[in-house]
């Protein structure tokens, strides 16, 4: 039903642009890399299940499972587990690019440390027939909006901090890439202006979310032409604005509130009573719906359909680019 929704959307589209798969064999597996929006259950393994607690649904910040799980199953890759219980999901929630944010335990692995926890798994190497999904950054502009609020007179030192949390998301794509990988799917951050968690502050959370998306597709986009690997971006900026100017095209009624408003420990008050209608299940974090959507456009980055594959550029739904070789193979609630 949903995917009918992106479907629908996409025949008002009226540009079109040829794109190119990610790789020429089907991937073996996936690799996860990420925060909260990506974390399949490694906080609720880490925390002896307690964190997030019902009603978030199977250890995840959300109704559901997050996109990038949605995307392994779209995919024919089965069920996504989190590294702590012997997966290939090493997306940890509260996770940062560098330092941990404040009140946020030292103790969940930044994106850097994430990789480096997965090679050595692998005694440093990283199949090229993996896809490698990396989303972080969003707790890091969070952060960063929370600052400016505090000191206006941040702001340019902020926009440098923001600037530098895109290059250590690069500096770990990099990581991988020398270690064999090959293919990425790389989400931008959504607008957070337009979360429940962003609104108040809307204006500053839109321009330091847009302000990160740029500096890394600037950055990967060089970084993919020296290392010779591919990359698809997934404009979930563009995607959130859409929804929330037109929530009738992807089957939402509301994109503005947050279904459950308690805490990450769980307990009162309910959460709504349909939640499928609702573009966000937290403050931050979108619901199952939300992630399906995703995971939607993911599967057409991963596995575009041949010719042509439906974009909007006034909006970018999706940025593709490829630099590989040719057949080449493969918070209460707290920032989370």
């Amino acid at each position: 039903m949903r995917s009918r929704h992106l479907s629908a959307f996409f025949s008002m589209l009226t540009l079109v642009t040829g794109t190119l798969p990610l790789s020429a064999e089907p991937f073996t597996g996936i690799v996860a890399f990420g925060d909260s929006l990506s974390d399949a259950g490694n906080v609720f393994v880490a925390t002896g299940g307690t964190i997030p607690a019902p009603p978030y649904v199977g250890g995840h910040f959300s109704n559901g499972p997050t996109w990038v799980e949605d995307l392994s199953v779209n995919l024919g890759l089965g069920t996504l587990r989190p590294s702590l219980a012997g997966g290939t999901d090493f997306a940890f929630g509260s996770a940062v690019t560098g330092n941990s944010v404040p009140g946020v335990t030292s103790l969940v692995p930044t994106i850097t440390q994430q990789v480096g926890l997965f090679l050595s798994t692998t005694g440093g190497v990283a199949a090229p027939s993996n896809l490698y999904t990396v989303w972080i950054g969003s707790d890091d502009v969070y952060q960063a909006v929370s600052d400016v609020v505090a000191n206006p007179l941040s702001l340019p030192a902020i926009q440098s901090d923001v600037g530098a949390a895109a290059q250590t998301e690069t500096a770990a794509i990099n990581a991988l890439a020398t270690a064999g990988a090959t293919n990425f799917v790389v989400p931008l951050l959504p607008d957070l202006g337009n979360t429940p968690l962003g609104a108040s502050a809307a204006v500053l959370a839109t321009s330091l979310s847009a302000l990160y998306n740029a500096d890394l597709v600037s950055d990967l986009t060089a970084l993919a032409a020296t290392d010779h690997i591919s990359v698809g971006f997934i404009d979930t900026f563009s995607l959130v604005d859409a929804a929330v100017s037109n929530p009738a095209a992807f089957g939402l009624t509301n994109v503005t509130d947050a279904c459950y408003t308690g805490p990450f420990t769980g307990g009162p008050p309910a959460p709504c009573s349909n939640p499928a209608s609702y573009l966000f299940w937290d403050i931050q974090h979108p619901t199952e719906t939300g992630h399906e959507l995703i995971a939607t456009l993911a599967e057409n980055v991963a596995v575009p359909e041949p010719p042509t594959l439906p974009i909007f550029l006034a909006a970018a739904f999706l940025i593709f680019i490829c630099r590989g070789r040719t057949g080449r193979t493969h918070q209460n609630q707290t920032t989370v």
